[in-house]
């Protein structure tokens, strides 16, 4: 399906006249006015002095304030073309059109199903990105995960399509290769979509290492709904196709009490957002709030999440994004780390007084929370590490375009340093094991296990064990840290329950004894294969008939049924071959009374 919007000129391939001496340039030597709509080239630019508006009959005119930055603003015409494109409004027609298009994005999300249930549901949205990504040069990808978070209108949709829509041109493909969110417009209350949504970098796609961006919906958006559900009803009838492919019944969510829809969603999308990403990336409206989202926002939506998984590598680095601040800062503050420098600084405020963060740091152990003091604290405690860097408003599109490219900088270098992080712990994530691991989670946090999400026993099965006897598995009781050296990072010692013990290095213990815990684990095996020849014993007796192959046959059908609700199996060619030829033997034979 061809974009609603119109294609993107390559840079390059540009050109321009200048209003004045007539001159055409296809170099980025003939400039753009914001306010005006004319171009003028380097020689002729300040002679024109006000130039020659005609801004006030432009239906897509910026209302820009000339007194703050005196003259006006020089951009290129590729910025303008792009940047300016963001912001244009939609007819209604065009804006159901791009929901319906942008609706092939969605990745996972929560919908209310029979009976005002509410069920989990993921889509074959990475499966198909990983399956795009491919090359030979390439076979082996490791995906870096940025989510994007915020308040319903905060701009996220805004800066996520900027990021794109850059890195697409710098990268010389074709828009049409690509989706993109849809921003809303501004001033509406209403989120414009729902649930997750996931956008390949257009510029590292093909790379060993590709940026893969999820888009969620606001943290307050609530059961009001989105735009990209009421447009139409062939986008609801498309989405929900999307979520019968793997619905989860959200069993924590129903009771004496039943959860609403925003309830559900504050709880569960941090804990997957917080444990599978690399970067995760909050936009806010305004500098002002700053310390009052990072008490009521930033910390909690951390906290409900750090200890609800073992084993992680990498905490997420955190990215403050304050959308739409005011051009007339000092120049300095549009650098990151002078930016980031100041904002913590006055975020080194005690918190004595905030119930919700003096909560959250009774719950730490004493070692741990004796070090925290401010909010700048909690921060660096939840976090890898903490950046915050300022977009302008969007009259500005130089300034913003400068800022585009900082933001995305920073992205990858966050990101770089988790996969190097991952790459010490040898715990990298191909982006076919990426996405078992990522199904499992989706399982796990969906069906409200009390317990922890493990990311060794969920990875163990499908990479060999490197390392030596300290490395490998355990069993542990709650005052014992279930961390293995490997994985023994940012979070210290946790026990089985994820709760954290206390700050410290990986410590061996000394009193562990090889033979006995070979033993011990030869026995659990031994005894599992007891119990299945007891079931089995069992089934056969009770039904008369069936061999004990045939049994065996149906035990492992079930399990491989398990196994494959949860991957995509549509290129699993290999595996129809070979059953192909299963099915032709005896043992097939066999298998046919269960089937």
């Amino acid at each position: 399906m061809s974009s609603v919007y119109p294609p993107m000129v390559n840079p390059g391939y540009t050109t321009a006249r200048c209003n004045d001496c007539r001159k055409v340039s296809s170099k980025d030597d003939i400039w753009m006015c914001v306010q005006c709509r004319g171009s003028w080239c380097d020689v002729c630019w300040d002679k024109i002095g006000a130039h020659n508006t005609n801004a006030e009959d432009d239906p897509f005119a910026f209302d820009v304030d000339p007194s703050i930055i005196g003259a006006h603003e020089k951009v290129t015409k590729e910025a303008f073309t792009r940047i300016s494109q963001i912001f244009r409004p939609l007819s209604p027609a065009l804006r159901i059109s791009a929901h319906e298009r942008e609706a092939q994005a969605k990745w996972f999300g929560i919908y209310r199903g029979e009976g005002n249930q509410l069920y989990f549901g993921d889509t074959n949205r990475l499966t198909n990105i990983i399956e795009d990504s491919w090359t030979a040069e390439n076979p082996d990808q490791y995906p870096s995960i940025v989510s994007f978070v915020g308040q319903t209108g905060a701009g996220k949709s805004t800066i996520i399509r900027g990021l794109l829509t850059l890195q697409q041109q710098l990268a010389g493909r074709d828009a049409e290769e690509f989706l993109y969110p849809i921003p809303g417009y501004p001033g509406d209350p209403n989120p414009t979509t729902g649930d997750v949504h996931l956008y390949p970098d257009p510029r590292t796609q093909w790379s060993k290492r590709p940026l893969l961006f999820a888009d969620c919906e606001g943290l307050d958006a609530g059961d009001k709904t989105p735009v990209a559900l009421s447009s139409s009803n062939k986008s609801r009838d498309l989405l929900r196709v999307f979520r019968e492919r793997t619905r989860r019944k959200i069993a924590w969510a129903t009771g004496s009490k039943q959860l609403k829809r925003d309830e559900v969603v504050k709880t569960l999308f941090p804990k997957i957002l917080y444990t599978i990403s690399d970067v995760v990336v909050f936009v806010l409206k305004t500098a002002r709030t700053l310390e009052k989202v990072v008490s009521d926002h930033l910390i909690p939506w951390a906290a409900k999440s750090i200890y609800s998984s073992v084993n992680q590598a990498a905490q997420p680095h955190a990215i403050v994004v304050i959308n739409g601040e005011d051009i007339s800062i000092p120049e300095e503050a549009w650098d990151h780390r002078n930016s980031t420098e100041e904002y913590l600084k006055s975020l080194q405020t005690p918190f004595k007084n905030d119930r919700n963060l003096a909560s959250i740091l009774e719950d730490l152990p004493h070692d741990v929370a004796a070090g925290i003091n401010t909010h700048a604290d909690l921060l660096n405690h939840y976090y890898s590490s903490v950046t915050i860097i300022n977009v302008p408003q969007k009259s500005y599109l130089m300034r913003m375009d400068k800022q585009f490219r900082e933001l995305y900088d920073v992205m990858e270098k966050r990101c770089s340093s988790s996969y190097e992080r991952k790459e010490r712990s040898r715990s990298l994530l191909n982006a076919e094991r990426l996405e078992r691991v990522l199904a499992a989670a989706f399982d796990h946090f969906s069906q409200g296990n009390e317990t922890p999400f493990n990311f060794l026993s969920e990875s163990l099965w499908q990479s060999p064990i490197p390392g030596g006897l300290e490395d490998n598995m355990r069993k542990a009781d709650n005052a014992r840290c279930c961390n293995v050296k490997s994985n023994h990072g940012e979070k210290g010692h946790q026990g089985v329950d994820g709760k954290p013990l206390g700050k410290g290095e990986f410590q061996f213990q000394e009193n562990f004894d090889p033979e006995a815990f070979f033993d011990k684990w030869k026995a659990e095996i031994e005894g599992h294969l007891t119990s299945l020849d007891g079931n089995a014993r069992s089934t056969r007796q009770r039904t008369k008939t069936g061999s004990r192959e045939a049994i065996a046959a149906k035990y492992h059908r079930d399990e491989m049924k398990e196994f494959l609700r949860k991957v995509n199996v549509d290129n699993f060619r290999l595996v129809w071959t070979v059953l192909w030829k299963v099915m032709r033997s005896h043992a097939a034979r066999e298998y046919e009374y269960f089937v």
